[in-house]
């Protein structure tokens, strides 16, 4: 009898349930394939998460080997839940990196469901004999750390406009010019190359992200430098995959676009590029067939 038992992340591969009763029972993240035998089961509902929630069907009783017949299907599968929210672009990085730490395992999303209070469950294809447990938490894991340093870039953005509104109310009167704050005087000598303190703030915190007038980095920005590096990034990566189809392509770009993030001097280089020069121009200086599509991904990423 495993009426009401907490089977979360069981490992029931081989596994024969004939004539078991798994009526009430949690199977989250539960580890099921093909030599799992359901025939036989008795069920009239169970719960796809702990703590009584999630429960399957919504309301009333599954029908006589309605069980087996829903989860057979389901053998090929694993249900990711996203208790905070899901950022989908996080999740296709975390997914092209889990395949590749796993040896090429084949991994495809079948459905995306919103529950309520932000919740969401993300069903992914994966190979018969593939470890579940293993596949579920990598996915949820690297997921969740992209997720994370988008939003601590945010709050740093944001601590950083609150200091600098500070720091422009008490000089209401000054300009900036290169990193040295400059009186009025020096305004009309060097029109068209000061920051006005009274201009629209939001345009002038928006250069700190990484232009090449970023007044607190030390290390010049050009064009040429960025170019440079994305473009060996993306030999180097070709190299390694072998791209053919649009998919491998974007796995591609998504893995150089990560390393941009984990390389602060080099994300801040190319956003200063791709400000200054714009977009053309540095699809013009980035001499590489990918170049089109990773510039409008990041362009995705600085959007979201």
């Amino acid at each position: 009898m495993l009426e009401g038992t907490n089977l979360i992340k069981t490992q029931a591969l081989g596994v024969d349930f004939y004539d078991a009763t798994l009526s009430g029972a949690c199977i989250e993240a539960w580890n099921i394939d093909s030599t799992t035998k359901l025939e036989g089961v008795n069920c009239t509902h169970i719960y796809l998460k702990y703590g009584g929630k999630e429960r399957r069907p919504h309301s009333g009783e599954y029908a006589p080997r309605e069980f087996t017949k829903l989860f057979q299907e389901t053998l090929d599968t694993i249900d990711i839940i996203f208790n905070n929210g899901l950022d989908w672009k996080a999740f296709i990085i975390a997914l092209d990196k889990v395949q590749v730490e796993n040896e090429g395992t084949q991994l495809s999303v079948k459905s995306v469901e919103q529950k309520e209070d932000g919740l969401f469950v993300v069903r992914v294809n994966v190979p018969p004999d593939a470890d579940k447990v293993k596949l579920n938490d990598g996915l949820k894991r690297i997921h969740d750390e992209i997720k994370s340093f988008k939003e601590q870039r945010k709050d740093e953005i944001k601590e950083l406009k609150e200091s600098m509104s500070e720091m422009l109310a008490s000089r209401p009167n000054e300009h900036i010019y290169g990193d040295k704050i400059m009186g009025d005087k020096h305004m009309h000598q060097e029109t068209n190359k000061n920051y006005n303190f009274n201009a629209p703030f939001t345009n002038f915190v928006d250069n700190i992200e990484g232009n090449q007038n970023n007044f607190f980095s030390q290390q010049p920005q050009t064009l040429a430098e960025a170019a440079q590096e994305i473009q060996q990034l993306l030999k180097q990566l070709e190299v390694v995959n072998a791209p053919t189809t649009v998919e491998e392509k974007q796995a591609v770009v998504n893995q150089v676009i990560e390393k941009i993030y984990e390389n602060p001097t080099l994300k801040s280089r190319v956003f200063g590029a791709l400000k200054a020069a714009g977009t053309e121009a540095f699809k013009e200086a980035v001499d590489h067939p990918l170049v089109n599509i990773l510039v409008a991904t990041i362009e995705g990423w600085r959007e979201s």
